[in-house]
């Protein structure tokens, strides 16, 4: 879950991943009690923004949502529960549960990896390092950086069209493989290559937008030919 404390400015928060301990009796009234965490790395544990397969997207999901289960029993033994140990644990924080009513949201629930990479992480995403995008218009995917992608899209695919995509990573799965599918209905209508890749290109920029990020320059994008 995601502190909040004021609904303008979301960008400029200071966020905490916490969890429900328990509920407090008092005099002034109830207390939700939780636990706040400093670190989730552990073992073969890296920040959500290192991530490097869908398998590790699908295990962080997994223990985001239920950090008291110890291990996965269909996941590599290897990767324990990162929230499950105390001694990444700071001291309590509570709230009054007054302020469960409120028109403010300042708890957040059904957190995902985009969620921890963007408000907890500040951002840094090694899939597209920070840029959103990833992908290549300058040449087809053959390269490392294509076979990155196609391991977090958890699908084997030995060469990718040119084109800029959205990032699994940092931004989400279902997005990522939303641009995947409006390249192709833009690709694939027949119309000229150009023509067709400043269209698409203007969507991606609007669907980023549209998801609360910040509209990024082609023209600053490594691989694009702006």
């Amino acid at each position: 879950m995601i502190i909040d404390f004021s609904s303008r400015s979301p960008e400029t928060h200071r966020y905490s991943l916490v969890r429900p301990k328990l509920l407090r009796k008092r005099a002034g009234g109830d207390e939700l009690v939780c636990e706040r965490y400093q670190r989730w790395r552990y073992q073969h544990w890296l920040p959500f923004g290192n991530i490097k397969h869908l398998k590790e997207i699908e295990m962080y999901h997994f223990y985001l949502a239920q950090p008291d289960n110890l291990c996965h029993s269909n996941r590599d033994p290897l990767y324990i529960n990162p929230f499950y140990f105390p001694f990444y644990r700071l001291s309590p924080c509570t709230f009054p549960t007054a302020l469960l009513a409120s028109k403010t949201k300042f708890l957040h629930v059904a957190l995902t990896v985009p969620d921890v990479i963007r408000y907890l992480e500040d951002g840094h995403c090694s899939s597209c390092y920070g840029k959103h995008v990833v992908g290549s218009e300058i040449v087809p995917g053959t390269s490392r950086r294509w076979a990155r992608f196609s391991q977090l899209l958890g699908v084997s695919i030995t060469v990718f069209p040119p084109g800029l995509f959205i990032c699994p990573l940092c931004v989400g799965l279902e997005h990522a493989w939303e641009s995947i599918d409006a390249w192709k209905s833009h690709n694939l209508t027949g119309k000229k290559y150009n023509v067709a890749r400043k269209e698409y290109n203007s969507w991606l920029l609007d669907r980023l937008e549209s998801l609360g990020y910040e509209r990024p320059g082609l023209e600053d994008l490594p691989d694009s030919i702006e």
